[in-house]
């Protein structure tokens, strides 16, 4: 009985630790089985998947300077600036366009061109002194062959130019139309003095600082006359004041 019982036991023993080894695999296995679950949820929340920088959000999809950003939104690249939208590649002196200035010296010059014609053929029937009349004509032949070239430079740059005198130039005409004789004479000179001093002034401006170069070169090649100009006209009104006829 004695061995029965101890074969009893060991059997018992033996049957116990198979379990334990049996249970001890189940757990083992419930334990992978565990950690693949685990694993199993790492999309929604580890690394991998779930969150981060590669797909959930930050820079590189959600937002960020790649797709919200400079490249594509806005900014220097498609939106605007300099090369595309304006500049002065488009609308500035590249296309053609000169300076303001430039402009106001053709349209100044030119009424001021016509102005001297105009009063220079005043002066040949009104004139009673032979030095007025020879200065007169002298301002006819200058100013339209000054006229002449300054409207062919206008036209190449497309500006407009004027048809007739400015309001201040035909004033000074229509005046010098009410007067004859000594009286034309003297307020004649003092008008071609006054005329001379402002148009040296423009053009010696034109020249030293005009923005277009053609035009700067007219100003310059016509400005020794109108110096001279200014010099006979100052001579002139003198002799004229003084009485003095030639």
């Amino acid at each position: 009985m004695r061995n029965s019982w101890l074969s009893t036991t060991l059997m018992m023993a033996a049957g116990s630790m198979l379990l334990l080894v049996s249970d001890g695999g189940a757990q083992e296995r419930a334990s992978e089985a565990g950690v693949l679950v685990a694993q199993a949820t790492a999309p929604g929340a580890g690394p991998a998947a779930g969150t981060g920088t590669g797909s959930g959000s930050g820079t590189a999809t959600g937002t960020g300077t790649a797709t919200g950003g400079t490249a594509t939104g806005g900014g220097t690249p498609t939106g605007t600036g300099t090369a595309t939208g304006a500049g002065t590649a488009t609308g500035g002196t590249a296309t053609g366009s000169i300076p303001d200035r430039d402009a106001n010296f053709v349209m100044t010059a030119a009424s001021s061109g016509l102005a001297e014609v105009a009063a220079g053929q005043l002066a040949l029937q009104k004139a009673s002194n032979a030095a007025v009349k020879q200065h007169a004509q002298r301002m006819i032949d200058d100013h339209t062959a000054a006229n002449h070239e300054l409207m062919t430079i206008a036209r190449e740059k497309q500006l407009p130019t004027p048809d007739e005198p400015n309001q201040t130039h035909k004033q000074m005409v229509e005046k010098l139309r009410t007067q004859s004789g000594a009286e034309f004479d003297a307020a004649y000179m003092q008008a071609e003095v006054q005329e001379h001093r402002s148009a040296v002034a423009l053009f010696r401006q034109q020249k030293d600082g005009g923005g277009d170069a053609k035009l700067a070169a007219f100003a310059g090649r016509t400005l020794p006359k109108l110096e001279h100009h200014l010099e006979e006209a100052l001579k002139i009104a003198d002799d004229v004041a003084l009485g003095k006829k030639k």
